[in-house]
């Protein structure tokens, strides 16, 4: 049986610095059991207990070593994930690199989860353009609140709500109205926030350069969907429609101007999706196989008419509710907060929080050889009381 040494080698005046963070962090710990809710006093409690039991390290040679490996693991985790996002910064990378340090910690214990699935989610909002820490924080706030009333990861959800700000040229002061938009579009159609996040890309861009909003371009999707159409195939019949408008076959504009219609872009962004497909069915009444002339591809003609046939109502319907959408995202959010399992994830990533704090204290000074972990305590910096 192979038996591995534990040795520790401190910096006297680096560990000092580490051990009073990780005194901050535990402090952190117990306050954060004063903010669980008093339907779920057990937690509280409970978070109480472990952050006092915890502050004096009071555990035996065979836990510490355990723990000591768990929190070197997740600190050498977390500092490569970091890490990953330091490859896309330029300019004063290090003292960005702090704030982002802060900010990915302090989102995992307001909102439970792993630090590493903020991080890499904080990767997907800087590589999509954030322009600073502030901004990309503000992003990932959002994506929080949107994944968790939203049922999702906020990998899944930051992704989406990225792909919807880039395609309309929208800063971060207005990703809570994309938020919201994105949850309204969840709840009127047969859809999750994980599906439209994987298809907003193929179609937010072209919606955008045709006139289109966002808001009514999600409206037109969950209509369909409801239809028991997939997202993936419902985002793809808007984008085909989308596209036999921008692009009209020959026969498509002699039969507009048989018509008397304007069937074109510039048409399309002045009436808005709804108000032009109004105005052509008005035009083409029941006859489908004109409908199939202006809209010749099979998807664009399934789509058109769903948004003017059976889905039209639905189609209405969801406008006046991204009419009156403000806060729909934030609303869910605070339901889910009131839940259990909520408030269990907040305090887990409180204590692993702890976890990460400790292993920083130790990373720094530990070398690893031959799988063996020397370790020497060469000051009195830490009370370990064992």
């Amino acid at each position: 049986m192979t038996t591995a040494k534990l040795t520790i080698e401190v910096d006297g005046k680096k560990a000092e610095r580490q051990v009073k963070l990780l005194e901050t962090k535990l402090l952190g710990l117990e306050k954060t059991g004063n903010k669980v809710t008093k339907s779920n006093q057990k937690v509280s409690r409970g978070m109480k207990s472990m952050a006092s039991a915890i502050s004096p390290v009071q555990i035996g040679v065979a836990g510490l070593t355990t723990v000591f490996i768990a929190s070197i693991a997740a600190a050498a985790k977390f500092e490569k994930s970091m890490a990953e996002i330091s490859t896309l910064l330029s300019g004063d990378v290090e003292s960005s690199m702090e704030v982002l340090n802060e900010s990915v910690r302090e989102l995992a214990k307001e909102f439970g989860g792993d630090v590493t699935t903020q991080a890499q989610a904080l990767y997907s909002v800087i590589s999509a353009g954030a322009s600073d820490a502030a901004e990309a924080t503000e992003i990932m706030t959002v994506a929080n609140k949107l994944a968790i009333g939203g049922v999702t990861d906020v990998a899944t959800a930051a992704d989406g709500l990225t792909s919807a700000l880039n395609a309309y040229g929208a800063g971060a002061d207005e990703a809570t109205a994309y938020s919201d938009a994105m949850f309204v579009a969840m709840k009127q159609g047969k859809t999750t926030i994980g599906e439209l996040s994987a298809g907003l890309g193929q179609v937010a861009p072209l919606a955008s350069q045709v006139g289109v909003s966002f808001d009514e371009m999600l409206a037109a999707t969950s209509a369909i969907t409801t239809a028991g159409v997939k997202t993936s195939e419902a985002f793809t019949q808007v984008r085909s429609a989308l596209v036999s408008v921008l692009k009209p076959s020959k026969e498509a504009q002699e039969v507009a101007q048989s018509l008397g219609i304007e069937f074109d872009a510039q048409a399309l962004k002045a009436k808005g999706l709804r108000g032009f497909l109004q105005d052509v069915s008005a035009a083409v009444g029941d006859n489908q196989e004109t409908m199939a002339a202006l809209f010749p591809r099979v998807e664009s003609l399934n789509a058109v008419l769903a948004l003017t046939g059976g889905q039209a109502e639905k189609f209405a319907e969801n406008m006046v509710a991204m009419n009156e959408k403000t806060g729909a995202s934030e609303e869910a959010f605070a339901k889910m907060v009131e839940t259990f399992d909520y408030q269990w994830n907040v305090l887990i990533a409180n204590i692993k929080d702890v976890a990460i704090a400790l292993g920083e204290v130790l990373l720094p000074v530990i070398n690893v050889k031959n799988n063996v972990i020397d370790a020497a305590i060469k000051c009195n910096c830490i009370n370990l009381n064992v």
